[in-house]
């Protein structure tokens, strides 16, 4: 919750996108797997290393 407060405030782009990173590995370790897989596909350009790890390990936990 205080993810998404953070970013509804204009922020720069950079602090924006790690904030969503953030909010993909939180949804990730709570268990919304679909919520972290979006989150993560959706900064796959600007954090490719990062994000291929993390959207290689949702897809093996997901079952939709």
């Amino acid at each position: 919750a205080d993810l998404k407060r953070f970013l509804a405030q204009n922020r720069s782009k950079k602090v924006s996108d790690r904030a969503n990173f953030y909010l993909g590995e939180s949804y990730y370790f709570t268990g919304n797997y679909p919520l972290a897989l979006s989150q993560f596909l959706g900064l796959e350009e600007t954090f490719p290393a990062l994000t291929h790890k993390w959207i290689e390990s949702t897809l093996n936990l997901f079952n939709p």
